[in-house]
Protein backbone atom coordinates (compact mmCIF):
# COMPACT_ATOMS: atom_id res chain seq x y z
CA UNK A 1 0.00 0.00 0.00
CA UNK A 2 3.31 2.50 0.60
CA UNK A 3 4.13 2.02 -2.97
CA UNK A 4 0.63 3.32 -3.80
CA UNK A 5 0.72 6.21 -1.58
CA UNK A 6 3.98 6.56 -3.50
CA UNK A 7 2.65 6.19 -7.04
CA UNK A 8 -0.45 8.43 -6.40
CA UNK A 9 1.86 11.07 -4.85
CA UNK A 10 4.09 11.36 -8.04
CA UNK A 11 1.62 11.64 -10.14
CA UNK A 12 0.05 14.37 -7.48
CA UNK A 13 2.28 16.16 -7.79
CA UNK A 14 2.94 16.47 -11.51
CA UNK A 15 -0.94 17.18 -12.50
CA UNK A 16 -1.29 20.58 -13.13
CA UNK A 17 -4.80 20.61 -12.05
CA UNK A 18 -3.21 20.16 -8.43
CA UNK A 19 -0.84 23.32 -9.19
CA UNK A 20 -4.24 25.41 -10.64
CA UNK A 21 -6.23 24.77 -6.77
CA UNK A 22 -3.97 25.76 -5.39
CA UNK A 23 -2.64 28.63 -6.89
CA UNK A 24 -6.77 29.56 -6.78
CA UNK A 25 -6.80 28.86 -3.28
CA UNK A 26 -4.14 31.40 -2.76
CA UNK A 27 -5.66 34.06 -5.00
CA UNK A 28 -8.82 33.72 -3.22
CA UNK A 29 -6.89 34.00 0.33
CA UNK A 30 -5.34 37.36 -1.06
CA UNK A 31 -8.68 38.23 -2.14
CA UNK A 32 -10.16 37.77 0.85
CA UNK A 33 -7.37 39.56 2.83
CA UNK A 34 -7.62 42.59 0.32
CA UNK A 35 -11.61 42.87 0.96
CA UNK A 36 -11.90 42.69 4.56
CA UNK A 37 -8.97 45.28 4.79
CA UNK A 38 -11.03 47.55 3.11
CA UNK A 39 -14.23 46.84 4.24
CA UNK A 40 -13.69 46.06 7.88
CA UNK A 41 -12.25 43.94 10.87
CA UNK A 42 -10.70 40.53 9.08
CA UNK A 43 -12.35 37.49 11.66
CA UNK A 44 -12.26 33.70 10.51
CA UNK A 45 -15.73 32.97 11.30
CA UNK A 46 -16.69 35.60 8.47
CA UNK A 47 -14.27 34.21 6.09
CA UNK A 48 -15.36 30.31 6.43
CA UNK A 49 -18.95 31.09 6.70
CA UNK A 50 -19.22 33.54 3.21
CA UNK A 51 -16.80 31.66 0.76
CA UNK A 52 -14.52 29.50 1.78
CA UNK A 53 -17.22 26.19 2.91
CA UNK A 54 -19.12 26.77 -0.72
CA UNK A 55 -15.18 27.49 -2.81
CA UNK A 56 -13.97 24.20 -1.14
CA UNK A 57 -16.68 21.83 -2.03
CA UNK A 58 -16.72 22.86 -5.60
CA UNK A 59 -13.22 22.41 -5.84
CA UNK A 60 -12.86 19.02 -4.03
CA UNK A 61 -15.75 17.91 -6.44
CA UNK A 62 -13.86 19.07 -9.36
CA UNK A 63 -10.83 17.88 -8.21
CA UNK A 64 -11.41 14.41 -7.29
CA UNK A 65 -13.57 14.18 -10.45
CA UNK A 66 -10.83 14.79 -12.29
CA UNK A 67 -8.13 13.10 -10.73
CA UNK A 68 -9.79 10.21 -9.84
CA UNK A 69 -12.25 10.06 -12.80
CA UNK A 70 -8.69 10.52 -14.96
CA UNK A 71 -7.40 7.07 -13.80
CA UNK A 72 -10.75 5.22 -14.05
CA UNK A 73 -10.79 6.24 -17.98
CA UNK A 74 -7.27 5.69 -18.79
CA UNK A 75 -7.08 2.14 -17.01
CA UNK A 76 -5.05 3.27 -14.59
CA UNK A 77 -7.14 0.89 -11.80
CA UNK A 78 -7.18 -1.98 -14.14
CA UNK A 79 -2.85 -2.05 -14.29
CA UNK A 80 -2.76 -1.46 -10.41
CA UNK A 81 -5.20 -5.01 -9.98
CA UNK A 82 -3.23 -6.68 -12.35
CA UNK A 83 -0.10 -5.53 -10.34
CA UNK A 84 -1.14 -7.09 -7.33
CA UNK A 85 -3.05 -4.54 -5.62
CA UNK A 86 -6.06 -4.78 -4.08
CA UNK A 87 -9.44 -2.77 -4.87
CA UNK A 88 -9.99 -1.49 -1.04
CA UNK A 89 -6.11 -0.34 -0.96
CA UNK A 90 -6.64 1.67 -4.34
CA UNK A 91 -9.86 3.27 -2.89
CA UNK A 92 -8.47 3.98 0.18
CA UNK A 93 -5.37 5.16 -1.52
CA UNK A 94 -7.85 7.61 -3.47
CA UNK A 95 -9.62 8.94 -0.37
CA UNK A 96 -6.23 9.87 1.49
CA UNK A 97 -4.98 11.91 -1.50
CA UNK A 98 -8.38 13.49 -1.19
CA UNK A 99 -8.33 14.21 2.37
CA UNK A 100 -4.62 15.57 2.05
CA UNK A 101 -5.32 17.83 -1.29
CA UNK A 102 -8.41 19.10 1.00
CA UNK A 103 -5.91 19.89 3.72
CA UNK A 104 -3.15 21.92 1.97
CA UNK A 105 -6.23 23.96 -0.34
Amino acid sequence: MIQLFNATFYKLKKEKIFILVILMSFGLALFEVYRYRTHGIITIDRIATEYMAIYFGIVMAFFVTIFVGKEYTEGGIRNKIIWGSKRSHIYLTNLMISIFVRITC
